[in-house]
């Protein structure tokens, strides 16, 4: 089983730095600029609580404003919230020379703002690549991947189970599709129990996923080509075939194609794709697509 929270301590040597930092930033927040006329240049929201979460990339400061939500939406005016972007600069907190813009929201009753940490503060290697004391957090059972941390230290997965047995990641060039499903393959293949066959419309390379051969779990080849996926899809489709009792589906089998759009323009394809979607739910298949466009002809 995959843990649900993890102790930040054993994670970030720099967590309580940064819970120091965010508990500053709480307390400047609340305890001066959000109470302050000028800083509005009209009537400040009132504000009677706060709390400080000193996440893995960003600290983030909620302020309840005892409003509900809609009336708390109208009260932040794109003035207000963007008088509220301008207070933050390098002096801040003294020494806390801030990346970027932090980003000001409301959520039921309160003010949400998350600040990223200093470049030097940032959590650059996820725990997933630590040896030993934290091997115990790797999916073991082919269904499920551990993809990052969220802003409270929780383990944010995938799983490939029930009505989630289909993913779809879109993203521009650059934008971290790739890495992701490295990170879910990588440990999908440590499991003695998954399958798993790749469909790359990049045509092989290093911005591919052809380092993905190697892993142990891969079935069959990397296609790079239309005729290469051709074969992988029968592959597939006899794989699918067998599936025909119980126990026959009781290792998981994920089908994989970044670029996907390269190879829905083949019609034939496409029509695979459609039908492998709606029948390989039943028998623990399952299918994730990448691709950089997200226009209705894809």
């Amino acid at each position: 089983m995959i843990e649900n929270s993890i102790d930040p301590h054993s994670v970030d040597k720099l967590y309580s730095i940064k819970q120091g930092m965010a508990e500053m930033l709480a307390d400047v927040l609340y305890g001066t600029a959000l109470r302050k006329k000028a800083f509005y240049r009209t009537n400040p929201i009132q504000t009677w609580d706060y709390d400080s979460i000193a996440g893995p990339r960003a600290a983030r400061v909620k302020l309840r404003a005892g409003l509900d939500g809609g009336r708390l939406y109208k009260t932040l005016t794109d003035n207000r919230m963007a008088a509220l972007r301008a207070f933050f600069s390098p002096n801040v907190i003294p020494g806390w020379n801030l990346p970027a813009d932090p980003s000001v929201e409301w959520e039921g009753d309160s003010i949400v703002i998350d600040v990223l940490y200093p470049n030097e503060l940032q959590l650059k290697v996820m725990y997933l690549d630590f040896p030993g004391e934290h091997a115990s957090m790797r999916a073991k059972d082919g269904l499920s991947a551990i993809l990052g941390l969220t802003d409270s230290w929780q383990c944010d997965s995938i799983f490939y189970s029930g009505m989630d047995s289909h993913a779809l990641l879109v993203g521009q060039s650059g934008g971290g599709k790739t890495t992701t499903i490295n990170t879910i393959l990588g440990q999908l293949a440590r499991s003695e129990t998954a399958r798993i066959a790749i469909i790359d419309g990049k045509g092989g390379g290093p911005e591919s996923l052809e380092n993905l051969s190697t892993l142990n779990g891969l079935v069959g080849p990397i296609a790079y080509s239309v005729d290469d996926a051709m074969q992988v899809l029968e592959f597939v489709s006899r794989e699918m075939a067998r599936r025909d009792t119980k126990e026959a589906c009781q290792y998981p089998f994920h089908l994989i194609i970044d670029e996907f759009h390269v190879y829905t323009q083949v019609p034939e394809i496409s029509r695979w794709l459609d039908d492998f979607g709606r029948r390989a739910r039943s028998k623990n298949m399952h299918l994730t697509l990448l691709t950089q466009r997200s226009d209705s002809n894809v």
